[in-house]
């Protein structure tokens, strides 16, 4: 089914769970550039960036220099940005810019929130006309000075009351910030909207859940109580496809998860007696997605296999109570135990679909993946490993430990006319509630370049 929908600026549509939203003419990135000024590289979000200064003769010779530590232990799904060799990074209420070249700090804002905070997770911030902008934990969207990290607005986007926060990048395009709340399993109902990056105020909102009224809404069933809790919230970062004007929206996942009952459709039904899934009830990959490579005419794909079992409730969950509880799934899933876990990092021809070389990690692969015109593959194990490979072969070139698991960021970027590496490392979130195995400490910032 396809939704249409005008706006002053532009025509949304939605079709199988992604929305496209046509805007103006945006700026392209430098594909050229030493820098990696977005979450995912640039607002297309390829993860593939032009350096070639690490390539796979010396990747081999890759060496930590320096780390940034953040006060707090806090979620480090985290994903840094690397502008003029000044790299700007954050967590829950910490926003940093550090010097990309020995990891020292350049300013340091920290976010006291004003209201409840539902859930801790952060997953980058973005950059524009010398404003650093991010989300809150308490559903805040603020706006901070690049040169030396001030408030310069904050505006209140969502109320944490009705089961929202904001864990996803924004994306930033001329005058508009892109960005959208989570809270799915709160009971929530997912929207992206745009706000003007001059002071916050918003310009548009789409519902990706329809309201009363709008186009769509009469699939959901009798009940129309049923969509203010429906889901489909963000939480990974959107793209932008700036030849066709068209921007991606990743909705996220239906609520309740296994309660099924009010949402009408072909599939199967769920039951109340267990069935086994596999990758498992958070799906084949996470926050972190693919990288592209079109020298190699390649994507990356990271992977999470850990099956669980799961049913249905006999009775529908409780919308108010899940707002703060966040656990609208209407039923019961249990993991295998953590030591059966594993993860993937799997090479396909990016035309064909053909698998071309399958990497098995330890663990589920959590960390982003970034491939570089030197034919370097990068990313990150929850055993605390940065791995490069060859992007042709999918040979093991380099394995450092950092120490902590890795389940944030991996960018690479120019410093002092040198390439460097920065990954994110710590406590992992969700993820160790249901494997306290992983650990994890405060949220890491580690830099690798070339040793001499």
């Amino acid at each position: 089914m396809t939704r249409h929908r005008k706006f002053s600026n532009g025509r949304a549509m939605v079709l199988a769970g992604t929305l496209a939203l046509c805007t103006a003419k945006a700026f392209p990135v430098d594909a050229t550039s030493g820098d990696w000024p977005e979450v995912n590289h640039d607002k297309l979000g390829t993860r593939y960036s032009p350096l070639a200064f690490i390539n796979t003769r010396n990747a081999k010779k890759l060496k930590k220099v320096c780390e940034y530590k953040f006060p707090d232990k806090e979620p480090s799904q985290s994903a840094p940005i690397a502008i003029g060799g000044v790299i700007y990074a954050s967590t829950a209420r910490y926003t940093v810019a550090l010097d990309g070249f020995d990891c020292h700090a350049i300013w340091t804002y920290k976010w006291e929130p004003r209201g409840p905070e539902i859930l801790n997770t952060q997953r980058g911030v973005a950059l524009a006309d010398g404003k650093v902008v991010r989300g809150t934990a308490d559903d805040f969207l603020v706006a901070l000075d690049a040169k030396d990290g001030h408030l310069i607005w904050a505006k209140q986007i969502a109320n944490p009351g009705d089961g929202y926060f904001i864990s996803m990048p924004p994306l930033i395009d001329r005058d508009l910030v892109y960005v959208g709340p989570a809270g799915s399993e709160w009971a929530s109902s997912g929207w992206v909207g745009a706000f003007r990056l001059t002071d916050g105020e918003q310009v548009w909102r789409f519902n990706i859940v329809p309201a009363d009224g709008e186009p769509g809404a009469d699939t959901w069933g009798p009940d129309p109580s049923v969509r203010k809790h429906a889901g489909g919230d963000l939480w990974t970062a959107l793209s932008l496809d700036t030849d066709n004007e068209v921007l991606y929206v990743p909705g996220g996942n239906p609520e309740p998860d296994y309660y099924d009952d009010s949402r009408p459709g072909a599939d199967a039904p769920m039951t109340t007696s267990f069935a086994r899934t596999c990758p498992g009830p958070f799906g084949g990959n996470e926050w972190n997605g693919a990288a592209h490579s079109p020298r190699l005419e390649t994507i990356f794909v990271p992977a999470v296999d850990w099956c669980a079992t799961f049913k249905k409730d006999a009775s529908p969950p409780d919308a108010e109570k899940e707002h703060t509880r966040g656990f609208y799934f209407g039923g019961e899933m249990n993991f295998d135990k953590w030591g059966q876990a594993r993860g993937w990092l799997t090479a396909f021809d990016a035309a064909s679909g053909k698998m071309k070389w399958r990497y098995a990690a330890s663990k589920p692969l959590l960390g982003a993946v970034t491939v570089t015109a030197g034919d370097v593959v990068l990313t990150g194990e929850l055993n605390g490993d940065l791995v490069a490979l060859d992007g042709k072969s999918g040979r093991v070139l380099f394995r450092g430990d950092l120490g902590g698991p890795i389940a944030g960021g991996v960018a690479t970027y120019v410093a002092r006319n040198v390439q460097h590496v920065a990954v994110v490392s710590g406590y992992v979130g969700v993820f160790n509630m249901f494997a306290p195995d992983i650990g994890g400490s405060n949220p890491t910032i580690s830099i690798f370049r070339l040793a001499k």
